[in-house]
């Protein structure tokens, strides 16, 4: 398969030329990193070898045309929600979303409807709702039912977007379900689950009505200066996709690890995704976490009672053997921490966005009990809240959070945000 950005990367590397343009290490860190050139083609506007690229993607992910992105797919999510901010004053969101779509929403003003899960969709397709996002696969590795949602949703003419950071493989060789079947607009990681660099995603449309307003949008939000070494690796991630989706040994051998005895995987839909709950081993998620990187082995992040582990589609056997080793080593140590965990349960206060837009104070966690959080509060890593904005803090949580601050974001020195 052709790979037009590399060869026209290649191609250029091998002249012998003076550059009197950015950057100013004239190619002397990375040949691959250039600016706009008379030859390179514009990602803001791509007629050339970056057009032929995304095409290829579009063809290869059985979407009807991609869009490149070098910001990451936290700047894909805000291009899509501003690219539908007109259609309903409302989006039906998951509690468990990105916080780039709480973000998003913010800062265009949509209402987000939020829901612990979309089995009662339908009872909110309402007339000031735009659609809804969804998270999948979400960051424990299950998925929504897409297709009832699909369904849903175009019974009510209303937009199906999703966060698909994590489903950059989805397909049928590995039993998933490829969103770019069911949604609108579908934004994936491309060094998540693929073989790009850090950064690179990937927005895939469906819906060739949203076109103009997705090219708006990219030209409000993306850099003017993309990185053509992401650029490259995204192109290099789609043949590498396309290599591997046959080569099922990988898939396989993933059940070696789930085989372990004495070790609680829990159930997920993405076989690439392990979910280690540590309830039983009497120790939190962090301290697994801690043993294992004394080991050299480094998971995705932890929770209080859980470790979740990424195998790439291409991974290294190796790598999962040693996997295999540590985590029977883990199997043989002592714990002796307090794992309690309990459903948070929150009373909603105010709308999210009349939270966030509040005045707000600063205050001690241990004096925030009974005030109205102005921010969502969750573990970083995966960003996805506890407590949303609107809801009144609790002792139990405070005093929760007061102990694991460490590992939340939204919080600032002990201090947290609530409404004035």
């Amino acid at each position: 398969m052709e790979r037009p950005i590399k060869q026209m990367l290649e191609k250029f590397a091998k002249q012998k030329k003076s550059l009197f343009c950015v950057p100013s290490h004239k190619g002397r860190i990375n040949s691959f990193d250039i600016t706009e050139l008379s030859f390179s083609d514009n990602l803001l506007n791509p007629k050339g070898a970056i057009s032929e690229s995304q095409k290829i993607a579009a063809e290869v992910f059985f979407a009807k045309e991609c869009f490149y992105c070098t910001c990451g797919t936290t700047a894909s999510i805000f291009i899509t929600l501003h690219a539908v901010k007109n259609f309903g004053k409302k989006i039906i969101i998951a509690k468990n979303s990105h916080k780039s779509v709480y973000n998003a929403i913010e800062v265009f003003n949509i209402e987000p409807v939020i829901l612990e899960n979309f089995e009662n969709i339908e009872s909110f397709c309402k007339n000031d709702v735009l659609g809804a996002l969804i998270t999948y696969p979400d960051y424990f590795g299950n998925c929504a039912d897409i297709i009832k949602i699909s369904k849903v949703l175009k019974r009510h003419n209303k937009l199906l977007l999703s966060d698909s950071a994590h489903g950059g493989h989805f397909c049928k060789e590995y039993n998933l379900i490829n969103p770019n079947n069911y949604c609108d607009i579908v934004c994936v990681s491309g060094f998540k689950n693929l073989f790009g660099l850090t950064q690179g995603a990937y927005l895939f449309l469906n819906n060739l009505s949203l076109k103009q307003n997705i090219i708006d949008a990219f030209n409000l939000f993306h850099t003017t200066s993309p990185s053509y070494i992401i650029l490259e690796s995204l192109e290099n991630a789609v043949i590498n996709f396309l290599k591997n989706k046959n080569n099922l040994k990988v898939y396989n051998y993933i059940d070696k690890v789930l085989g372990i005895d004495g070790l609680n995987f829990e159930k997920t839909d993405d076989k690439f995704r392990i979910a280690l709950n540590t309830s039983n081993l009497n120790a939190t998620g962090f301290r697994v976490e801690k043993f294992l990187n004394d080991l050299n082995i480094y998971p995705e992040f932890s929770t209080i009672d859980k470790v979740v582990f990424i195998i790439a589609v291409n991974q290294n056997i190796k790598d999962i053997d040693k996997l295999i080793v540590a985590l029977k080593k883990l199997k043989a140590q002592i714990f002796n921490d307090k794992v309690t965990v309990k459903k948070l349960e929150f009373e909603t206060k105010t709308d999210y966005l009349t939270a966030v837009k509040s005045d707000f104070e600063l205050v001690k966690i241990s004096t925030a009990n009974g005030k109205i959080s102005a921010r969502n509060l969750g573990f970083y890593p995966p960003a996805t809240p506890l407590c949303l904005a609107g809801q009144v803090l609790t002792k139990e949580f405070c005093e929760f959070l007061k102990i694991h601050q460490e590992h939340f974001y939204n919080v600032q020195n002990g201090l947290i945000k609530v409404v004035r």
